[in-house]
Order: structure tokens, then C-alpha cells, then sequence
């Protein structure tokens, strides 16, 4: 537990030294609003990585709703991001504990797994330069932190109604973070995936899984 600790502040640290506090809060931020939505919506879910993930699922939804509509500012995310981790507080939610492996394959493992997502970081933390994320996947958010609002114009982008679910969650970490915070929030989601992953079929299938070029390529860009 301790190294993971110190694997999750050296990320922290260094996060804020390159891009600045802002990006680096926006994704702890997104990611502690997520968890308190998932517990809120689902008090009998435990399972702190499930909560997580359904709580993403719930802002996901919210976005692709409000998006229609020229109020998707700062203050305003803030305020409903806010509301869940109040109720939470309100209702003594405890909040979730690090899990321990008392194994040394298991330590190992972990070890091996936190080093690959340190890669994945330090990738992130670089300016966007993929075809796809400049011509598309961070078009959406930039736009929307302009306008407040996304107009689905098909004369324009003929992808402009295609589903975006993702492009919601990133347009929501561009209004707290920028360009920044929407690049680590895609490291973050893998993270997410990464603990899932672990918690069903073990640490050696997420960190080989982690390894894979493939994921580097999609969490890079």
C-alpha cells in the first residue's frame, strides 16, 4: 500500500510541476464527483471501482443531455459535480480504502502494473498530436468550452452526430482542466480499467493487458 501511495503522489507531483495544479485537480476531482454519484445513485454498491465507473456513466449521460443546450460552463459543472459529494458527506459515506496484497507475487505484480501506467502517464502529459484527437476527439471539447453548447452540425463534420460518450467526459475534464486535464482523464478511465480489471481476473492479466501497445496508443491520444 505504501508503494502504491507513493507511485499515485510522485504522479501528483509531477503532473502539476508539467501542466499546472488545474489539469491535475480537474481529474481527482472528476474521479472523487464519480465515485460520490456511483454511491449515491447505487447506495448498496460497495464495490468503490463499480460506484466509480457508474457515477462516469451518470455524468456521461447528464452531459450528452445538457450539451444540447448553451450551459455547459465551469461554474455551472462545478456546482452539479459538487452536488453528489455533498449528498455523500451529508449521508457519512465512508470513502474507500486502498486494498492491500499480503502476497509478494501480488506486490510484484502490483509494482510491475503501477510502472506501466506510469509510462502511460508520461505520455499523456505531452501535447496532442494524433490525427484523431486533434481532427475530432478534442474538437468537441474546445468548442464546447466556446459555446457552452455542441450543435451535432453534420454539414460540418460529418461525425458530428456519431455517439461521443467519450468526447462528453473528456469536454467535461477540458472545462475544469483544459487540453491537460482531458488527455490525464483518459489515464485516469484506464486506471479505472486497469483496478477492474485486477479485481476480476487478477494483477498479472491488467498489467500484461496494460502493456500492450495497443492501449498506449488509444490512452496516448
Amino acid at each position: 500500500r505504501r508503494v502504491a501511495l507513493a507511485f499515485v503522489a510522485v504522479w501528483i507531483a509531477y503532473g502539476v510541476a508539467v501542466v499546472g495544479p488545474a489539469a491535475v485537480a480537474a481529474v481527482i476531482w472528476i474521479i472523487v464527483s464519480s465515485w460520490a454519484l456511483g454511491r449515491v445513485l447505487f447506495p448498496g454498491a460497495q464495490d468503490p471501482l463499480l460506484a466509480t465507473a457508474s457515477g462516469l456513466a451518470g455524468w456521461i449521460v447528464l452531459f450528452g443531455v445538457l450539451v444540447h443546450f448553451p450551459v455547459n460552463r465551469t461554474w455551472v459543472w462545478w456546482i452539479l459535480t459538487s452536488c453528489p459529494v455533498v449528498l455523500a458527506s451529508v449521508r457519512r459515506v465512508q470513502p474507500p480504502s486502498w486494498p492491500e496484497d499480503s502476497t509478494a507475487a501480488g506486490r510484484a505484480w502490483t509494482a510491475g502494473l503501477l510502472a506501466i501506467l506510469t509510462a502511460h502517464l508520461m505520455l499523456a502529459l505531452k501535447p496532442e498530436v494524433s490525427a484523431d484527437g486533434l481532427s475530432w476527439h478534442l474538437v468537441a471539447p474546445y468548442r464546447i468550452s466556446l459555446w457552452g453548447i455542441w450543435p451535432f452540425d453534420v454539414t460540418e463534420f460529418a461525425w458530428a452526430a456519431m455517439p461521443m460518450g467519450g468526447d462528453w467526459l473528456w469536454s467535461l475534464a477540458w472545462l475544469f482542466g483544459g487540453e491537460a486535464g482531458a488527455r490525464l482523464t483518459n489515464v485516469a478511465v484506464l486506471c479505472l480499467t486497469c483496478a477492474l480489471v485486477a479485481s476480476r481476473a487478477g494483477l498479472a492479466a491488467a498489467a500484461l493487458w496494460a502493456s500492450t501497445p495497443l492501449v498506449m496508443l488509444v490512452t496516448g491520444s
